[in-house]
């Protein structure tokens, strides 16, 4: 698993296949009171985060795709630049297997139920020859 902070100053170690072969989830943390959590997904034609977001009094909002200008881009990494332009205090975990995603779901606390049907479901097509690998 990566992470990524400050893509501003010091360009990520991305590529733009990752978008189909591992998951971004990205937290933004705007204030104390609410954050977003969401993953980037590609329909195409952009690069585009769909998530939900926590308010401090633990309400968690629906599942929704972003369709702002922090939240869309031609490809991942200007995804991750528009974002954090607008959010600077927004990490991004890339997810390389089935053990990062469970990681991150439990270190960031996602409880929306169906950002995590969404998530995994993504993680069984990606990572579907990862138990059968051999090993070096």
């Amino acid at each position: 698993m990566k992470t990524i902070v400050d893509p501003i100053n010091k360009v990520p170690p991305i590529r733009n296949s990752y978008i189909h072969n591992k998951i971004i989830i990205s937290r933004s943390e705007p204030s104390y009171t609410h954050w977003y959590t969401s993953y980037a997904v590609n329909n195409g034609a952009q690069v585009y985060f769909r998530g939900y977001y926590n308010e401090q009094n633990g309400t968690i909002s629906p599942l929704q795709t972003w369709n702002d200008n922090a939240s869309t881009g031609y490809d991942l990494l200007d995804l991750i630049i528009n974002e954090s332009t607008y959010y600077p205090n927004t990490t991004y975990y890339i997810i390389e297997n089935k053990q990062d995603l469970e990681f991150v779901i439990d270190y960031l606390d996602i409880k929306q139920k169906y950002f995590l049907y969404e998530v995994r479901e993504i993680a069984k097509k990606i990572f579907k020859d990862q138990t059968n690998r051999r090993q070096p």
